[in-house]
């Protein structure tokens, strides 16, 4: 009986910390992708265990089984939407594909409480085949980046250079092109547009730790006749986590020339770049690429980053 105590107990805690994480802690916006992706897991743990127990406290007052799934989902989709609700109010961002995770979670829940209490039949079976493989296809873009992102590593000191497929869901943006000039390698072609005052792309999941370099590297080509400045920023997490701050993280302008263009930044200059600290190499975040108050629209392309 005791251990019986000790197991809810345990269970009741588990419960409690998932649902506070709903709305503390957890990957910002700044976190790298395959963080979030594996943190979406949380919704359907959270309401597959919830959902299990009120199975198990409803069915034990004699209520009907129709009644007490009826409930059980009503409370998944309630819930589930004041958690969206209250996490858009916290400066976290509403997603609603977490109420189809919801549901995921808590079907399972209560398909595995028929199971476990010696309820099961064909069709019980049958649906907790289908739901297993829904919740399996929810992991595919995690497996997927996290594919990605050990094929990226493989290939350092290379950062990119547009050779591995699905590449391009690193950036903000971009059209992967062929570069009939070099081999028919491939380039990330980018429109900068007029009539804002900064008009840029970004590298968003750049491979993080730089320690063990002394130069980047950025391979570029221009198609514009006129010679055009472009920025580039570079930040930690502790600069996006942070105050963004302009003198807190890397800037850096270059005149780009008609055509090829290759500009060498050692690593200590970025290291050294922020007024008050300095930049953390081994928790590099993002880099930013802009124009300022373009007058007409231009053409770049990105060839290679890499690492020296």
């Amino acid at each position: 009986m005791l251990e019986h105590r000790r197991i809810n107990l345990a269970l009741l805690l588990i419960i409690i910390t998932l649902f506070l994480l709903f709305f503390i802690g957890g990957p910002s916006y700044y976190s790298p992708i395959e963080s979030k992706l594996f943190w979406n897991n949380g919704h359907i743990i959270f309401y597959c265990m919830t959902s299990f127990m009120i199975m198990k406290y409803l069915l034990k007052r004699s209520y009907s089984l129709f009644s007490v799934i009826i409930l059980t989902l009503l409370y998944t989709l309630i819930l589930g939407v004041l958690v969206e609700v209250v996490q858009s109010n916290l400066n976290r961002e509403m997603d609603y594909a977490d109420l189809y995770r919801n549901f995921l979670g808590s079907l399972l829940g209560i398909l595995c409480y028929q199971v476990f209490s010696r309820q099961k039949n064909k069709i019980t079976m049958t649906v907790l085949a289908f739901i297993t493989v829904l919740i399996v296809i929810e992991q595919f873009a995690l497996f997927s980046v996290l594919s990605l992102k050990y094929q990226q590593y493989k290939k350092l000191p290379i950062l990119a250079d547009f050779s591995l497929k699905g590449e391009v869901m690193f950036w903000s943006e971009g059209e992967l092109m062929t570069n009939e000039s070099e081999n028919h390698r491939q380039s990330l072609k980018f429109t900068l547009a007029t009539g804002e005052k900064y008009s840029g792309f970004t590298f968003n999941e750049v491979y993080q730790d730089w320690r063990n370099y002394r130069f980047i590297e950025f391979h570029l080509r221009s198609e514009s006749q006129k010679a055009e400045k472009l920025c580039i920023k570079i930040t930690d997490l502790s600069h996006d986590e942070g105050s963004h701050e302009y003198s807190d993280r890397f800037n850096y302008c270059s005149t780009l020339a008609y055509g090829k263009n290759v500009i060498e930044i050692p690593l200590d200059k970025i290291r050294n770049a922020p007024k008050t600290r300095t930049l953390n190499l081994a928790e590099i975040s993002r880099i930013g690429f802009f124009m300022i108050d373009l007058t007409e629209e231009k053409t770049l392309y990105i060839d290679k980053i890499t690492l020296k």
